[in-house]
């Protein structure tokens, strides 16, 4: 109680006001305890960005697990190629009578190109329609998706989904899971 007081009256009820040393202590506390509050925002900020990427990735990757396994379970013939290290997979799907090929791009992620015709009887003069395997809207903080064929026969793909962050290097990876589909498609299909 008697610092309170002491305080108090020195405060206060002095006419001689606060030192300069007094007022340069006071200014050098609250300048330390705000640079200590900065650094600690600064920490939370940091961490917060990095569970939400890692929370859109872990969504991304989900997302294309599902939509690229609901495609190969309607899905033959299927027909793996390789062209200067970037993968490519052409499949016929039976529900939908044409032919789809996916490939990587390093900023929009798995392409989809749709046809009622092989690649090769399509020809370089006859492009066909190319769109993302998921939409935009999925893609969050420049992420994208790509995918990495291991071994696809007797109608059971195996493929490697990675989410990636664009910028990032190459080796790094946010989320990444191998997948095995089982084609619902009779096994002739496949001979």
């Amino acid at each position: 109680m008697k610092m309170r007081e002491f305080f108090k009256n020195r405060i206060w009820h002095s006419s001689t006001g606060v030192s300069l040393a007094e007022l340069l202590t006071a200014i050098l506390i609250m300048s330390l305890v705000m640079t200590g509050a900065a650094a600690g925002l600064t920490t939370a900020i940091r961490v917060y960005r990095q569970m939400t990427l890692k929370a859109d990735a872990e969504t991304l990757l989900g997302t294309t697990i599902t939509v690229l396994s609901s495609e190969l379970r309607t899905s033959s013939k299927s027909n793996l190629s390789e062209e200067g290290g970037a993968q490519t997979m052409e499949i016929y799907c039976e529900d939908q009578k044409m032919y789809l090929t996916f490939s990587n791009d390093p900023v929009k992620g798995i392409q989809v190109t749709a046809d009622t015709v092989t690649a090769e009887e399509r020809g370089l003069d006859d492009p066909a329609a190319e769109f993302p395997l998921v939409s935009a809207r999925t893609k969050t903080d420049g992420l994208y998706n790509e995918v990495t064929w291991d071994d696809c026969e007797n109608g059971q793909f195996l493929f490697t989904v990675t989410v990636r962050a664009v910028g990032a290097p190459a080796d790094s990876q946010l989320a990444s899971q191998a997948v095995v589909v089982q084609s619902m498609v009779t096994q002739t299909a496949f001979d």
